[in-house]
């Protein structure tokens, strides 16, 4: 396994706390200055995702869009897919972690 880092992740008023590679700056570098990743994901997933609906992260890295999916779409499941053994041991970390139990990793 390699180092991770911690940071915080903000949803709306929800606060995750995320473990990325410690040598991924782009994701912390973000992170790290604002709390978010890729906000207009963020701001899509709040419009279009409603509670109940079926949603797929394909390439899910270390969870984010997962995360914030599994927010709006109370009931339902998330089936994030990440192919790299790595970053899917830290999607499932990041999961656990924040107690996020309707998102499946495949």
């Amino acid at each position: 396994m390699f180092e991770l880092d911690s940071h915080e992740f903000v949803v709306g008023d929800r606060r995750f706390t995320v473990f990325n590679a410690a040598d991924d700056g782009l994701i912390a570098h973000s992170l790290s200055e604002t709390g978010t990743w890729e906000p207009w994901q963020l701001s899509l997933y709040e419009t279009i995702i409603r509670p109940g609906m079926i949603c797929y992260d394909i390439g899910a890295n270390i969870g984010t869009s997962s995360m914030a999916m599994s927010l709006h779409n109370e009931g339902a499941t998330v089936y994030a897919f990440e192919p790299v053994s790595g970053t899917r041991e830290i999607l499932n970390r990041n999961l656990d972690y924040n107690s996020i139990d309707n998102v499946v990793v495949q």
